[in-house]
């Protein structure tokens, strides 16, 4: 369930600092977040972890480029 549906704007989780303005944009772009801020949305939601997430398996060629020595 989308946050507006519960009444959460972008507009009204950033000016009540529910959550910050990078983690907004992060959720905008399909970023990584912390624990404290799907914490923060499932409970927004009333939902559990596993309703907001999937596992996607790595592709091994891109885990190799991202290797740095």
């Amino acid at each position: 369930m989308p946050l507006k549906y519960k009444g959460y704007s972008s507009y009204r989780l950033s000016t009540e600092r529910i959550l910050a303005n990078c983690t907004i944009q992060r959720l905008r772009n399909g970023e990584m977040l912390n624990a404290d801020n799907i914490a923060t949305l499932c409970r927004l939601l009333e939902v559990q972890p596993g309703e907001l997430l999937y596992y996607e398996k790595e592709n091994a060629k891109e885990k190799n480029n991202d290797i740095k020595c």
